[in-house]
């Protein structure tokens, strides 16, 4: 499954305001799990998704948002707890009767 594909497939480097740079990394599962929550109707970042809580409400959101769902290479924490966060809710999603709209 997809949640679980730890495999790395993009990386780079985050540029601070003071010029120093971090190395980034986007992981088979962060696409995938943010891919859910997109579908969902969710936001990334209400999740704890990094780059996507750095980038809420900016202009290029929309356009660059694929090279946001990765996490800073050194930050397994922020990934689990986001990817946490976001399991559960689509978990606890898929256990609720959709809403009939006809009714």
């Amino acid at each position: 499954m997809a949640f679980t594909d730890t495999r790395v497939f993009l990386t780079g480097n985050f540029t601070f305001k003071d010029g120093k740079n971090k190395p980034t990394e986007t992981r088979v599962s962060d696409t995938a799990v943010a891919a859910a929550l997109r579908l969902s109707g969710r936001d990334p970042a209400d999740f704890g998704f990094t780059f996507m809580e750095m980038y809420r409400g900016h202009a290029m959101r929309d356009a660059t948002e694929h090279q946001l769902v990765g996490f800073f290479q050194d930050d397994d924490a922020a990934r689990r707890a986001a990817h946490h966060r976001a399991r559960a809710w689509l978990k606890e999603r898929q256990n609720k009767p959709e809403i009939d709209i006809e009714s």
